[in-house]
């Protein structure tokens, strides 16, 4: 999924605009200790949705009555906002480039004149443009019976993609790291998890394919069990049977069959029916001095 950060700002209680503007690629943040540098990140996270306001209070809080991000995805630009209050978000979407090139447009009465939404609305409405509409992530069902209830893996949304475009400075100097700070060690293992979706490595059709090869490979490994346990019984029978002849012929003084064991187990019918019949003279067993062998 394509997506870069254009503008990520605030509005003054003057009613003054201050933004920071992004380009494609890797942007670099710098700046003096406690000059705003981690705030911008947090004013990101709470425009695109978050629960809580962590912004830190100081400057940019005392004189901040509204902030907003713009947002490239693919052909459109997501323009998102939220007031101070956490209540009212609002959300407009434009192709027009012009208009997002004069930042003198995203004033107060510019957002007041969108419509507003309820927070558990605007994050519906954001995760559309996402288009992110897997909500199974199970690759097998049977890790469904060792959760609460038998429930899904947790569905990805638009929230986890933060962590594809805001890196804190000893992440993205370490080449070992790529994810955005996690608190929670669930919501990590959430992303990751979710990383090819965002990538678009994979779409709907995925889960369910790798939910039928995770159920056929416990079939095989039935299929493979049942013949192993198999083999061995036949082995087992193979030296049984081995052990029964040579008692007959060193009773007798009679080879019972000419062919091998491995050709009386290939055509067990044939043997059982030529058994019956030597069985059924007597005069085989007592007179016949090596009888008809087969």
């Amino acid at each position: 999924m394509k997506a870069f950060i254009k503008y990520i700002g605030v509005i003054t209680n003057d009613d003054k605009i201050h933004h920071v503007n992004f380009k494609e690629g890797v942007n670099v943040i710098t700046g003096r200790s406690s000059t705003g540098k981690s705030a911008i990140l947090e004013v990101f996270d709470y425009c695109f949705g978050s629960s809580e306001f962590i912004i830190p209070d100081g400057v940019i809080t005392n004189n901040t009555v509204f902030y907003f991000v713009v947002l490239k995805l693919k052909e459109i630009y997501l323009i998102l906002g939220r007031s101070k209050n956490k209540k009212d978000c609002f959300l407009a979407s434009t192709s027009d480039n012009s208009f997002i090139e004069n930042i003198s447009n995203f004033n107060i009465d510019y957002f007041h004149s969108l419509d507003k939404y309820t927070l558990k609305d605007f994050r519906k409405e954001l995760n559309k443009y996402f288009k992110i509409d897997i909500d199974d992530t199970d690759e097998d069902l049977e890790d469904r019976k060792f959760r609460n209830n038998n429930a899904k893996k947790a569905a990805p949304s638009y929230r986890n993609f933060t962590s594809f475009m805001l890196q804190h400075q000893n992440l993205i100097a370490n080449k070992h790291a790529l994810f955005y700070r996690f608190d929670e060690k669930e919501k990590k293992e959430q992303v990751i998890e979710q990383f090819k979706i965002f990538l678009s490595f994979v779409d709907s059709e995925y889960f369910p394919l790798k939910q039928r090869l995770a159920e056929l490979n416990r079939e095989l490994r039935q299929l493979e069990f049942t013949k192993e346990s198999t083999q061995k019984y036949i082995n087992e029978n193979k030296e049984k049977l081995k052990f029964l002849l040579e008692e007959f012929e060193l009773i007798t003084n009679k080879r019972l069959f000419k062919k091998n064991i491995d050709s009386i187990l290939l055509s067990p019918n044939e043997s059982l029916e030529y058994l019956d019949n030597f069985i059924s003279s007597k005069e085989n067993i007592i007179s016949n001095p090596l009888g008809e062998i087969i």
